[in-house]
């Protein structure tokens, strides 16, 4: 790994700013927890970093973390670029603001009583969410630089399990065949909810 953090519960805090991470054959930044404690509530930022060419560029298995924030990174051909994995008291997972290369990366996130998935740059990714209570995907740009010549966006965003979804404010730029208008067509996943929750899709 990169940087490795153990959380025992005595991490109540942890930061990580303008840095840069290559080539890590397993995990850039790996945030794990050793001991579950009820009462501690740790927070993670994650800030202006750089993440080029490592395995998995963020990986959070942490049930004792309240609030996560995943904010203005560069993701560049990492193969899981952020999987956050929460718990049952797991507050808000946010990612805002990262900008993800035409890598075919994949965002995980998994367990959080908030996800926020907001004004992302996601060419040609992979979102998959699973077990959160309430999900916000809102003003995120999607495109493909490569696919003018009818190549199918790779962009895959996967919901399961979840709560109140919402979808808002999206631009999608589609790949179009070579000398025509016609727009090849990105997916929406949204399947296997075991509750019966409110699917929210507009602008």
């Amino acid at each position: 790994h990169g940087v490795s953090v153990l959380n025992a519960g005595d991490n109540l805090e942890s930061l990580f700013i303008n840095n840069e991470f290559n080539n890590c054959k397993k995990r850039a930044i790996n945030m794990t927890s050793t001991t579950q404690i009820k009462n501690i509530k740790a927070e993670l930022y994650v800030k202006n970093n750089i993440f080029i060419n490592n395995d998995k560029a963020l990986f959070m298995d942490d049930q004792n973390m309240k609030h996560c924030t995943i904010d203005e990174n560069y993701f560049d051909n990492n193969k899981d670029a952020v999987v956050l994995l929460g718990g049952k008291k797991t507050g808000d997972l946010k990612v805002t603001g990262n900008f993800y290369t035409a890598s075919n990366q994949k965002l995980e996130v998994r367990k959080a009583s908030l996800c926020h998935l907001t004004h992302n740059n996601l060419s040609n990714s992979k979102i998959h969410i699973r077990g959160c209570d309430d999900i916000l995907i809102h003003g995120n740009f999607y495109d493909n630089p490569g696919s003018k010549r009818g190549k199918c966006l790779d962009n895959e965003v996967c919901v399961k399990l979840g709560g109140h979804l919402t979808v808002s404010h999206n631009r999608i730029l589609k790949g179009r065949v070579k000398n025509e208008v016609k727009e090849t067509f990105d997916t929406l996943n949204i399947t296997a909810y075991e509750r019966h929750p409110a699917v929210t899709i507009h602008d």
